[in-house]
């Protein structure tokens, strides 16, 4: 019996998308995950610093200066239409890039006339301008390739950017590059990736391009994707990357880097399993709650193998997180150590309760979820950038952050767990 559920499995083709898209991700994770040691060795945490609030702020402007249109490229029924949305994205990709590009070189001056904190400034953020751009067109070409169902594409081209990405950031880094060589890094693997995706796209879009008054339509037609998606994704992005900004206005690119370490380490189990198990979960959710009106019994038993897991999983990092990441990155790193048992205790909670966070959409609950996202980040932001004012310690101010994500992910689990309870999801 149970082999035959397995052999059904492997013969499901979402259970075949899902795993083509999953091989890429948790690959190029693991390859970046396996070159970190000697990356740690090759550049200081002051380099890390700057590379991850270079990276906040390029995730908060990709973000905002989309509209979160390439999420509409899989929605028209009409080629032309998705193709028109995939100009629009475009345009805005161009717009925003060139005013960033003005923005870096008005904070470049700044940065000369002294208005500005020295350690502030990197060279590292002229590169911002271009890799806005990038970042924009690979999420959008990345929607047209799942609209033509192509996800080994999108494995592909994971694979691509990691590679690219290690091996410049490598080679600028055995030259004695500083940070620059860390983001020229992380710039080459995007572009590696959009390229690979355009000489695809290219041959699939009609000869004809889309004018300027169908443009406009389709922009006014997906209006509630810059309306309404933008604020839920930003406020979700927001609470996952002011930290870094933060920390760099306020302390030093050292503690940055040395927080973005442990942050980027401790957040794998994470982005590798959590997406994962939220995807069957949510699935299986939609089955029972059609046959059943409920899918209670399935969120006990989920939430149950869970904890379980996480519990062996961040009780092992939190124990042994002392000695790994003296002996893998080298001593330098020894504080990245403290500030990942701080973070272990938080990540431990969202293991067990974000896959649940389905059933907000599943139930058509999505305004429940937006405010208590929203409520998250205005708290989260407001007391951390107080607290940093007033100086306090950086494990403070850790332990602070770690604390409200907690009850706001209880607060999470409390309202999906009711809404497991609702006949038929209603």
């Amino acid at each position: 019996m149970k082999m035959k559920r397995i052999e059904g499995l492997l013969r499901n083709k979402h259970f075949k998308s899902f795993s083509t898209l999953a091989v890429g991700t948790v690959s190029s994770q693991i390859l970046l995950v396996a070159v970190s040691p000697l990356l740690t060795r090759l550049f200081t945490p002051q380099d890390f610093g700057v590379l991850s609030a270079f990276t906040s702020i390029a995730v908060i402007c990709s973000i905002v200066f989309s509209g979160r249109y390439e999420l509409a490229v899989g929605l028209p029924e009409s080629e032309a239409k998705a193709v028109a949305i995939m100009q629009l994205v475009r345009k805005l990709s161009v717009i925003s890039s060139v005013l960033l590009f003005i923005a870096v070189f008005i904070f470049l001056g700044c940065h000369y006339l002294g208005y500005i904190r020295q350690d502030l400034f990197s060279f590292s953020y002229l590169l911002l301008p271009v890799y806005n751009f990038l970042v924009i067109n690979n999420s959008a070409l990345i929607y047209w390739v799942n609209r033509h169902k192509e996800y080994g594409k999108v494995s592909l081209s994971s694979l691509f950017s990691a590679i690219f990405n290690i091996l410049i950031s490598v080679l600028l880094g055995f030259l004695g590059v500083n940070s620059f060589g860390l983001v020229l890094g992380l710039v080459a693997g995007m572009f590696a990736s959009v390229v690979y995706f355009y000489v695809h796209y290219l041959k699939q879009i009609p000869k004809e391009k889309a004018s300027t008054t169908e443009i406009n339509l389709v922009a006014k037609e997906y209006i509630f994707f810059p309306k309404y998606t933008l604020f839920s994704d930003l406020a979700f992005n927001l609470n996952q990357q002011f930290l870094p900004l933060v920390f760099t206005v306020f302390y030093s690119n050292h503690i940055v880097g040395l927080f973005s370490l442990a942050n980027r380490m401790l957040r794998l189990p994470n982005i590798v399993f959590t997406t994962a198990i939220a995807n069957i979960f949510r699935n299986e959710a939609i089955d029972h709650i059609r046959v059943k009106g409920n899918c209670q019994v399935l969120f006990k038993a989920t939430f149950k193998k869970l904890v379980f897991i996480g519990l062996i999983v961040y009780s092992s990092i939190f124990i042994l997180s002392p000695y790994l990441f003296v002996f893998f990155f080298g001593a330098q790193w020894e504080t990245s150590a403290i500030y990942a048992q701080i973070l272990c205790v938080m990540l431990f909670v969202e293991f067990f309760t974000q896959p649940f966070n389905s059933l907000y959409y599943v139930c058509n609950n999505q305004k429940t979820f937006l405010k208590l996202q929203s409520l998250q980040t205005f708290f989260s932001i407001g007391i951390v950038v107080v607290l940093s004012v007033l100086k306090k310690d950086v494990l403070i101010i850790l332990k602070t952050y770690s604390f409200i994500s907690i009850m706001f992910s209880f607060t999470n689990l409390y309202f999906t767990f009711k809404l497991s309870q609702v006949q038929n999801g209603s």
